[in-house]
């Protein structure tokens, strides 16, 4: 029954829980009901990378909250003034043809370009920062915050759209970036979703069926898991691959700077693609979005 009513839900595109706040600082979070799902890519897929793969079956058996947006800036700051916490320093910086990024003393989370508002989803912040962020969050709320596990993203990430249009769900490398940067390296989409070089404040494009938004495009976003090169032995009910020596993490979504790929489909930003960062790394591509249990 529960594959049956996230299929329905998928298809129909347009069932949005209420969102609620633990405080009136904390993001909003939405309500993700149980269900089945087949997790990973299978080998037909456009755009599949070898890593989506073994396609497996995993059940979420209980409903889990989920944060309606990315993290945003002024949600960080709150947590900032409240702790006096340091975060990372030294943030990339492209260089003038914006082809190449290298670290820059002073750049941050709050002293960045890109964070050009308190709307604008936190960036340039390491998995040390994410965790202390959900740690400050759970014990000023009681409730049990953390990060998604990846299969808990990527069967909220599944949630259609009403739109098969790129540029208009999601911030991407697309034409608007290219006229910032005409030397990008990369494929960018056929369309235009009126950024460009930068990410844009979180809820600027459609939602998905579940009321989430930016599950693709904007930053990267850090999850739980331990990042392993396939999903054999993975868990099948939804948890997060932990393990005692944890090299790199998963993280999913794609970035503002990430296009379509070299083949057709979404790329980077279909829901199955993965992709690792060492804990201490930090980008402006890189942000994260938290989660919690419903009760």
């Amino acid at each position: 029954m529960r594959t049956i009513i996230f299929a329905a839900l998928c298809i129909a595109g347009t069932v949005h829980a209420q969102a609620l706040r633990d405080c009136p600082t904390c993001p909003e979070m939405v309500s993700i009901p149980p269900g089945d799902f087949l997790m990973g890519s299978p080998d037909d897929e456009a755009g599949r990378e070898a890593n989506e793969g073994p396609v497996r079956r995993v059940s979420i058996a209980k409903p889990f909250m989920l944060g309606k947006y990315e993290v945003t800036v002024g949600e960080f700051a709150a947590f900032v003034a409240e702790t006096g916490y340091a975060a990372s320093n030294a943030c990339p910086q492209w260089n003038a043809a914006r082809t190449k990024s290298e670290p820059a003393q002073g750049f941050n989370w709050r002293n960045h370009p890109f964070s050009k508002s308190d709307r604008h989803p936190v960036l340039c912040v390491s998995r040390a920062d994410t965790n202390a962020y959900v740690t400050w969050l759970a014990a000023k709320t009681g409730k049990p915050y953390r990060l998604p596990s990846e299969a808990e993203w990527e069967y909220a990430a599944r949630a259609k759209y009403g739109s098969d249009d790129l540029c208009k769900r999601a911030n991407v490398a697309d034409e608007s970036m290219k006229a910032e940067a005409p030397n990008w390296p990369s494929v960018t989409a056929a369309c235009n979703d009126g950024t460009g070089f930068a990410t844009a404040p979180v809820g600027s494009y459609a939602p998905n069926a579940f009321g989430l938004y930016d599950m693709q495009g904007n930053v990267w976003e850090f999850t739980q898991d331990c990042y392993q090169e396939s999903y054999a032995g993975a868990p099948v009910d939804g948890s997060a691959v932990i393990t005692p020596e944890c090299a790199r993490r998963t993280v999913r979504g794609g970035g503002w700077l990430n296009g379509p790929g070299e083949t057709t489909g979404d790329g980077e930003h279909r829901p199955a693609n993965r992709g690792r960062n060492s804990p201490g790394l930090h980008f402006d591509s890189m942000g994260f979005r938290v989660a919690r249990d419903a009760n």
